[in-house]
């Protein structure tokens, strides 16, 4: 039986004739900044498995670890660094030891704002914040919703904003000599600063001996 003769024209070497109209496919460009069927090796080379596996993944562990380290580092929620807080003071007109004691608290971190007042102006501020008449001072603060009067320690107003007792403020009575203020701490005549509650009465809140003589 003879065999057909295929439609295109052929050539014995190389199939089909050159000057065929069917023309073969061209080879496939391949875009190389978009080709996304390249596989890219790990940043440096591949790592030993208990590294990671690359140096890629490495880079991502010390991140993770630094940060992870620097958290730890924080100091705990209690242990924060104290924020300025802010004072703020009426004092007696023309008063040197009013100064002093306003002085006091900026030394100690507090964040201080003053004003002048004379006479009843100062005495009916007193009586709105709620200080008995004999507990009386110079001067008077207003902090964090206490009063401060006198000349009471930094360190008993800081106290009495960390405990926030139900009260109304720290009294420190007349004007004892080597309080904040009054003079040296190494000639100082013993005081007590008192806590003032909501009822009038106080209690000791804390106590400071006489300077050894």
């Amino acid at each position: 039986m003879q065999k057909s003769a295929p439609p295109w024209p052929t050539s014995k070497a190389h199939g089909p004739s050159a000057n065929t109209s069917i023309r073969p496919r061209s080879p496939t460009v391949r875009d190389r900044k978009n080709d996304r069927s390249k596989t890219h090796k790990p940043i440096g080379g591949t790592w030993p498995p208990f590294l990671g596996g690359s140096a890629l993944n490495l880079i991502t562990r010390r991140f993770v670890l630094c940060a992870a380290a620097a958290v730890t580092a924080l100091p705990a929620f209690g242990q924060l660094p104290d924020v300025s807080t802010a004072i703020h003071v009426v004092e007696g007109r023309g008063c040197e030891c009013c100064r002093q004691w306003t002085q006091h608290l900026q030394n100690a971190g507090f964040q201080v704002t003053s004003e002048e007042r004379f006479g009843t102006l100062l005495m009916q501020h007193k009586i709105d914040l709620g200080v008995p008449i004999d507990l009386t001072s110079c001067h008077t603060g207003s902090v964090e919703g206490y009063f401060v009067e006198g000349h009471v320690p930094a360190t008993d107003i800081r106290k009495l904003l960390q405990e926030r007792p139900d009260a109304l403020g720290l009294a420190v009575p007349g004007m004892p000599y080597g309080s904040p203020g009054m003079g040296p701490e190494s000639r100082r005549e013993a005081y007590d600063v008192l806590l003032v509650l909501k009822d009038g009465s106080h209690t000791i809140f804390n106590r400071y001996a006489a300077a050894p003589a």
